[in-house]
Parts: structure tokens; C-alpha cells; sequence
């Protein structure tokens, strides 16, 4: 979708943590190789680092006065079009997300255009993770909600092509329910795998955390069972960890008898 008008049309891409949203990004790069893909990561930013000033002279008079330069991650320096995502822009500091309303609607910061793709990320607001934009900043953009893939999509469409663990891919096909929604569930004790707005854990599992997962369960024959254990809790959370621990035992595929 954002390839077709997101040239035009700011989109807002929203859905659940973990799932994917950040990777349009590479996915666009490799759509249109002539583009420099931009990262612009909205978390980390104060309104200093949208642009920078800089003085000029003006050549009929000889007056001085201020211009701006963008931050380069902006990649209008480049003299070639970008994709432009504006990561996190629900957690933006909220002077700079107003200072972003131009480039949504009109492509254009400060003085320069702004030629290419641009869209922007956020979370879901069921997830209570602190994202909030404006209703007049949303109707400067088309949001888009996205969906967590279901097991079968995650194997099929990441899993397998990536070369992921057997025995992780394996666990997500047993479980469906790694992938539900929080919002199918009242409350987090219904599926205590998952992040649902009301659960105490801070780990849980996601597409992205179980993608971690798969680097630790590589590293297996090195560790000890307590130690497989301990960086699966912090990886998946309490439950995923247990049940995951426990099926790659059950499986002869565990992790080492020795200390490493």
C-alpha cells in the first residue's frame, strides 16, 4: 500500500509490538533500489535534532540571516529520493511531532522537499505502551492497522525461510496461541504467553522476541540447562520460557550437561 501512494499519502502504519512494523522499511529498500531508505527514529529525538541552524547572506543586500539544516537522517542531502519512515511517532516528544505535520502532508521540511516515500510507525493504543497523536495530526495521515501474523504465517513466511530452529519452529506450531491477540483475551492469565495490557511480566512473546529466542537455542550445546532457562526468561517471559524449556527437553534437543 505504501508503495502505491506513499508517495503522495503519509501512512500510518499501527499494530502490535514486535511484529514487524519497522522492517516495511527494508522491504521498501529492496522494492526500489534507486530510493536511500531513512531511518528516523522517533523516540530519541528533541526538536534541536529535526534541524540545525546556519548563517546565510543574502547575495542582493549582503544582510545575514538564519537558515536550518535538516538532520541528516532525513537523507535530503543525498540529491536522490528517499523512504523516509518516522519510527515511534506516537512516543515522539510532542514538539517534534508537530514539527513532522509538514513532511506528512505537504513533503516539505523547512525549505527543502522532501521527494519520495515517507510513512510513519506507531503501537496500538489497547497496548497502553504511551502513544498518542493528535486528531489533527492523524488526519494528516492514512492509518493503516496491521495484524500479528498467525502461527502458520510466521513458519511459513519467516521461520522456515530464515532458518530458524527446528524445535522453535516446531513450538510455534503447536501453539496458535503465541500469536493471539491481547485483545481477544479479558485477562493476561487467559494466555500468559502473550503481552496484554494487564500482565505484571515484562517479557512475553512476540514474533520479534522469538526470533531472539531461535540465537540462544543455537547456542544450546554450550550451555547449561539453568543457564538455556535464563536467557529464555528473558527473552520470552515466564511462561514461553517454561513451556519452550520444556519441549526442547522433551525433544532430546536440550541444552548441555556441563558448565561453559
Amino acid at each position: 500500500m505504501i508503495s502505491l501512494v506513499g508517495e503522495q499519502v503519509t501512512c500510518l502504519v499501527r499494530g502490535p509490538m514486535g511484529t514487524g512494523k519497522s522492517s516495511i522499511l527494508k522491504t521498501l529498500a529492496k522494492q526500489f533500489p534507486d530510493h536511500v531508505p531513512c531511518y528516523f527514529d522517533g523516540t530519541t529525538k528533541d526538536l534541536g535534532d529535526m534541524m540545525y541552524p546556519k548563517i546565510a547572506t543574502f547575495s542582493e543586500t549582503g544582510e545575514e540571516y538564519a537558515t536550518f539544516l535538516p538532520n541528516e537522517e532525513f537523507g535530503l542531502h543525498t540529491g536522490k529520493p528517499v523512504i523516509l519512515m518516522i519510527d515511534e511517532i506516537g512516543k515522539m516528544f510532542a514538539p517534534v511531532r508537530n514539527a513532522c505535520m509538514r513532511v506528512m502532508q505537504e513533503r516539505i521540511l523547512g525549505s527543502k522537499k522532501v521527494n519520495g516515500f515517507v510513512f510513519a510507525t506507531t503501537n496500538l493504543s489497547s497496548e497502553n505502551l504511551g502513544d498518542v497523536i493528535m486528531a489533527h495530526q492523524n488526519d494528516r495521515m492514512t492509518e493503516i492497522v496491521i495484524t500479528g501474523p498467525t502461527n502458520e504465517e510466521w513458519v511459513e513466511d519467516f521461520a522456515i525461510p530464515n532458518g530458524l530452529e527446528a524445535s522453535l519452529i516446531k513450538w510455534a506450531v503447536d501453539n496458535p496461541q503465541l500469536f493471539h491477540s491481547p485483545e481477544m483475551y479479558k485477562d493476561f492469565k487467559d494466555n500468559e504467553f502473550i503481552p496484554h495490557p494487564s500482565s505484571p511480566h515484562k517479557h512475553h512473546c512476540t514474533p520479534r522476541s522469538m526470533h531472539r529466542a531461535d540465537h540462544w537455542l543455537k547456542v544450546r550445546d554450550k550451555l547449561t540447562s539453568k543457564q538455556l532457562m535464563a536467557a529464555l526468561l528473558g527473552t520470552l517471559g515466564p511462561k514461553g520460557a517454561a513451556d519452550l524449556h520444556t519441549h526442547i527437553m522433551i525433544s532430546g534437543a536440550g541444552a548441555s550437561s556441563g558448565i561453559c
